[in-house]
């Protein structure tokens, strides 16, 4: 294509006639934008370009999920992005292949991709394909184009673990739609993502492979979508609502970004043999140690710390397998309860060993008229005025050991009751029957209270006061004491004075101008 540019001098007389050769770049369309013909389109329909954006359907193709990191929050997929639209501009097009630089070309971005993945599409060099319906089978319309791009990609993704080791974890494929440009007006318009119920609800809509599954932890149970605003995000909160519904009520929200959601529930097979059934012995052999006698302090503690210790590794196991978080996990509370166990246990036997001790582990106090006292340890007989301390029989403290075994065996049943409870309601099948889009913003640990925001400015202008306070100190300093030389003082000016002209100058801040030199004549009369 050529235009011509006439060149005039002052007078109006022409001086030359160039040609200028416009390049297949300088068209008004590609990626994220329209073109020309599209233009030509909505002016001979007399509409309005930036209400004839056409909607975009996306579909995923799920080929890979691997590499889950816990404690990186990341996974790897491969996957092929499929978008379809209606553009009934492509009827201007010629011989059915049309340039599509002249035409609608929606670009999208996805998000939530790691610094290292591995290989991403081409957004410039592929180019939509042209798919017309002539007899408008579907009942969509005519003139069909559509986009696929392959990624292989790294993604993050936030992680719950507070069910762990029932935890089901929501892995976000997220696709935002570019604002699409349009020559003459001052803003884009986002287009509007949709779920693929036109063309692609034959194949069923998003798709996974079966050989895609290379998780070996986890089961792939379920899918869930949702398209919503990338203003406000699928849940918009509360200080966010009367905005939203204001956007609602003037027909501004937009709907350009499409989420689909993997809902992946871990295989707790392992880890209930591995730790669960572990911790449950060690629950068990708590009780062992009610066969000693009262007496034997120093062996009932022996085995009480023995599995304490035991515990321990138990808790070490799982600190390395999962991620530092600012809550308690499932598998931690249950460890914690065993902890809580044998802490109570242990200040138990010691307390019940020491009135044992002081009671009726005695030969010396057999006669019930004798006694020690608790708390000083003296030797007393009893009468008729005193009153023994933490006075009790020897039927009464082993009565007391009796409960105390009896509340370990309920704390056993109760913490074990609870863990199958869980189970039940964290279960793949509890997990499969769900079909709501999971609200990742409800995660306290991956959010903050308030929006931050800062312009910056305030710290160069204190900075500067400071230093110019610093420089007038160093003056002051240099004139009042001899003992400073006086290039002490030079050099102290200096450093101070090259900071501040390091800063870059503000006029209201500006160090005055030095006065004028003054001259001096022959005579010694200053000028």
């Amino acid at each position: 294509m050529q235009s011509i540019i006439n060149h005039y001098d002052t007078d109006d007389h022409m001086l030359q006639r160039v040609h200028v050769e416009e390049h297949m770049d300088d068209r008004l369309g590609g990626p994220n934008s329209v073109g020309r013909k599209f233009l030509s389109y909505c002016k001979n329909e007399n509409v309005n370009p930036l209400d004839s954006i056409p909607d975009v359907d996306i579909k995923f193709k799920v080929y890979r999920i691997s590499d889950f990191d816990g404690k990186r929050g990341t996974f790897y997929v491969e996957f092929v992005l499929m978008l379809d639209w209606l553009d009934p501009s492509l009827e201007l097009c010629e011989n059915n292949n049309p340039d599509f630089h002249e035409h609608y070309w929606p670009k999208p971005e996805l998000l939530n991709l790691s610094p290292d993945s591995p290989d991403l599409p081409d957004f410039e060099s592929i180019v939509p394909k042209y798919k017309k319906d002539e007899k408008n089978c579907n009942g969509f319309g005519i003139h069909r184009a559509s986009l696929t791009y392959k990624f292989r990609a790294i993604l993050y993704s936030r992680l719950d673990f507070r069910n762990y080791p029932f935890d089901s974890q929501a892995l976000e494929l997220s696709i935002k739609l570019s604002s699409i440009r349009i020559p003459g007006a001052k803003q884009g318009k986002r287009p509007k993502a949709c779920h693929p119920k036109r063309w692609r609800s034959n194949d069923g809509g998003h798709e996974l492979i079966p050989e895609c599954d290379n998780l070996p932890e986890f089961s792939l149970i379920r899918l869930a979508s949702m398209t919503y605003s990338s203003k406000y995000g699928p849940y918009p909160v509360n200080n966010e609502l009367i905005e939203y519904n204001n956007d609602i009520i003037k027909d501004k929200l937009y709907q350009d970004q499409f989420t689909l959601q993997i809902i992946i529930s871990r295989d707790s097979v392992s880890v209930l043999w591995n730790l669960v059934f572990s911790l449950l012995v060690i629950d068990v052999m708590v009780f062992t140690a009610h066969g000693i006698a009262i007496s034997e302090l120093g062996d009932r503690l022996g085995i009480n710390l023995t599995l304490l210790l035991t515990a321990m590794a138990f808790k070490w196991v799982l600190a390395d397998a999962l991620p530092s978080t600012p809550y308690l996990t499932t598998m931690e509370c249950y460890v914690i309860s065993t902890f809580a166990i044998l802490f109570f246990q242990g200040i138990s036997f010691w307390f019940i060993s020491d009135a044992f001790n002081y009671r009726c582990g005695v030969e010396e106090f057999s006669d019930k008229r004798d006694y020690r006292d608790w708390i000083t340890g003296k030797k007393q007989a009893m009468n008729s005025t005193s009153t023994a301390t933490m006075d009790m029989s020897c039927e009464t403290i082993h009565i007391l050991d009796r409960i105390l075994l009896m509340f370990e065996v309920l704390c056993f049943l109760t913490k074990n009751i609870w863990m199958g409870y869980q189970i039940k309601i964290n279960g793949q099948i509890a997990v499969s029957k769900k079909t709501k889009f999971e609200d990742l913003s409800k995660l306290k640990e991956y959010s903050m209270i308030k929006k931050l925001t800062h312009i910056g400015g305030e710290n160069d202008v204190k900075h500067k006061q400071l230093l110019r306070r610093r420089s007038k100190q160093y003056a002051t300093k240099g004139e009042g004491k001899e003992t400073r030389s006086s290039s002490k003082v030079f050099v102290g000016r200096a450093k101070v004075g090259a900071e501040i002209n390091a800063l870059p100058q503000s006029p209201s801040l500006s160090p005055p101008p030095p006065p004028p030199p003054q001259r001096v004549d022959e005579a010694g009369v200053k000028e």
